[in-house]
């Protein structure tokens, strides 16, 4: 804990934790900030999320349901990294 501003790096697909290895290992951002990553569920060294840890979500509308799902896993992801 630098007492900095938190940062969380967050990969898009099919990349992982690794896209950050050079922004983690800078020295400058060590010093001045606490850095944070995570591999998205499916990628890099990601596991099986704990069911009884996920949030439980408000269902979106019936004719939304296929938009918003993907974006909800993600989302629980992220979640479960911070809290």
């Amino acid at each position: 804990n630098t007492g900095g501003k938190d940062v969380l790096f967050l990969h898009g697909l099919p990349h992982c934790h690794l896209l950050w290895k050079n922004q983690l290992a800078d020295p400058k951002l060590r010093t001045k900030h606490n850095l944070y990553t995570l591999d998205f569920r499916g990628q890099g060294e990601s596991d099986k999320p704990n069911p009884s840890a996920q949030p439980q979500p408000t269902p979106p509308p019936d004719n939304q349901d296929t938009v918003y799902r993907p974006w909800q896993n993600a989302a629980n992801d992220i979640h479960q990294t911070i809290v």
